[in-house]
């Protein structure tokens, strides 16, 4: 929580004109890495409802009662109506829109429609594994059979192609003439920097 909004103490922001431009310690670069990706409880903050009816869903911080509780409303993101939550059960996301202190529902949905909150959320890594859980749950006998099918079968299209690559890279290895690679793996190669000699014992 920022100590300079709750009136504790000063604020723990250090501002990076402080810091020497010409060469910044291991520390400091750290410290400027921290502030940059870290979340922080603050109005404005999407979070994401862990327990109960509303698992899973966002909403949106619109007020910070104490170090415990925080006010949400989530009725611009088709989820909880507006009232108090416990910091315990909700997890900070990445996202953050610019809204006032206690921001009516109307102008809230208005800035969340504009900001495609949404839409970053479904994109992002967290949304698309939740998206793939989900439909992991609610796939019926026939889907799960042909999930497994496919699995078997892009095995064997790897084992395959393996073994082949495998041929060529030891018969270059060895100076032998016969199947080259496609255009597309011997850059692939190239670029990976493959050296030939190791594969002689294989």
């Amino acid at each position: 929580i920022n100590a300079e909004y709750m009136g504790i103490g000063h604020s723990f922001n250090r501002s990076t004109s402080d810091m020497p431009r010409e060469k910044k310690s291991k520390a400091e670069k750290r410290w400027l890495v921290h502030k940059r990706d870290r979340r922080m409880v603050e109005i404005g903050r999407i979070v994401m409802l862990k327990f109960g009816k509303w698992g899973t869903k966002l909403a949106v911080i619109t007020d910070v009662i104490d170090q415990n509780w925080i006010f949400c409303d989530g009725r611009a993101l088709r989820s909880m109506p507006r009232g108090p939550v416990n910091l315990k059960d909700v997890a900070l996301t990445h996202l953050k829109v610019k809204i006032g202190h206690g921001l009516r529902h109307k102008n809230l949905k208005k800035v969340v429609e504009e900001a495609q909150i949404l839409k970053k959320w479904k994109q992002s890594s967290v949304g698309v594994k939740m998206n793939r859980q989900k439909a992991r749950r609610g796939a019926k006998d026939l889907e799960r059979w042909r999930v497994d099918r496919r699995r078997v079968q892009r095995a064997a299209l790897i084992r395959t192609k393996f073994e082949r690559l495998k041929g060529i890279a030891k018969a270059l290895a060895a100076g032998q003439s016969g199947e080259k690679w496609a255009p597309a793996e011997a850059k692939h190669f190239e670029k990976k920097k493959l050296n030939l000699k190791l594969l002689k014992d294989l």
